[in-house]
């Protein structure tokens, strides 16, 4: 048996039965394709080729839940994109940029320090999205911002 001295799992399950008629704060557009994509992740389901299959755990999903959010109210906040999914490369470089610089800051103030985590959650998130709509047949252009930042 898995101890879980932080409540992952609990955090976790709050949020999903208080999100059930869309997330808090955002569009509807974002809240449903963040909760599309945090129930792909809790069951497994469109991950990477290159990762491992199955579920993903109660920390990295309340980790991917938290900077999409973040994200979604940022863009809109900054871009005023009531889509996630319609940012820009150009955007999204400057965004991040942004925070790396400090132009962009924390609730409490300071910079961010590990910028290049909220960009593998982005780029997680945008390949997720790439192969569900790979599946829907759309086309998209893919972003890669990755390399600019680690």
């Amino acid at each position: 048996m898995k101890i879980d001295p932080y409540r992952h799992k609990e955090r976790y399950t709050a949020w999903k039965e208080r999100s059930k008629e869309g997330i808090e704060e955002i569009s509807k557009k974002n809240s449903d394709i963040i909760l599309r994509y945090i129930i792909n992740m809790e069951h497994g389901i469109n991950v990477s080729v290159k990762s491992s299959k199955g579920a993903r755990s109660y920390i990295r999903i309340n980790t991917l839940r938290e900077k999409m959010v973040f994200f979604a109210k940022k863009f809109n906040e900054i871009y005023s994109l009531e889509d996630i999914t319609e940012i820009d490369e150009e955007k999204l470089v400057l965004f991040f940029a942004q925070m790396r610089n400090g132009e962009i800051k924390r609730r409490d103030g300071k910079t961010y320090v590990g910028v290049g985590d909220y960009v593998k959650c982005f780029k997680a998130f945008w390949h997720w999205y790439q192969k569900i709509s790979k599946k829907e047949s759309i086309s998209l252009p893919n972003k890669e911002i990755y390399f600019l930042f680690l």
